[in-house]
């Protein structure tokens, strides 16, 4: 298979992930019904911030490489020539989490009543017995809380110059 071909679609099969994953990180959107216990403590401890804006996941050193929205619904499609690590490292530290990388098949996840952080790699050829590496890293990170979800997928292909970023972000 032609390598532009492969690549494309390896980036086809990333920018539905990331979109998908928003959809589903991102929840019915509704509110809960009043009286729910907790409510009351639950919107006097959280307060929505910046990172419930779509501008506040645009990677700062990163060219536009697409970018679509539908309503509350944004997905940007970007590339730097920053390493994947440095790329990584900026978007874990705005997820609350970090993006492992190079570690197969890694996945965390943790926060608290009200934002939700899971981070996975997936840099590996799964399978029995020992997982072979890819010719392509890849790391995964979500944040999810009352007012927004973002969904972040990173990848370089081995010997390219560019690091590839996926930003699926849900207003609610």
């Amino acid at each position: 298979m032609d390598k532009r071909v492969g690549m494309g679609l390896v980036a086809l099969v990333l920018a539905a992930a990331g979109f998908g994953t928003g959809w589903l990180v991102r929840g019915s959107g509704q509110p809960a019904p009043a009286g729910q216990p907790g409510d009351a403590a639950r919107a006097a401890r959280w307060q929505p911030g910046k990172e419930d804006e779509a501008v506040f996941w645009q990677y700062p050193k990163g060219d536009g490489a697409g970018f679509g929205q539908a309503g509350p619904q944004h997905i940007g499609a970007f590339t730097t020539p920053d390493d994947l690590a440095i790329v990584a490292a900026w978007y874990g530290e705005r997820l609350g989490t970090r993006i492992p990388l190079g570690d197969a098949g890694a996945i965390g996840s943790g926060g608290g009543p009200d934002v939700f952080q899971a981070a996975c790699d997936d840099s590996f050829r799964p399978g029995s017995g020992v997982r072979a590496a890819r010719p392509v890293r890849v790391g995964f990170g979500a944040r999810s809380s009352p007012a927004s979800a973002v969904a972040v997928t990173l990848s370089r292909t081995d010997g390219e110059d560019r690091t590839h970023i996926l930003v699926s972000f849900s207003k609610r």
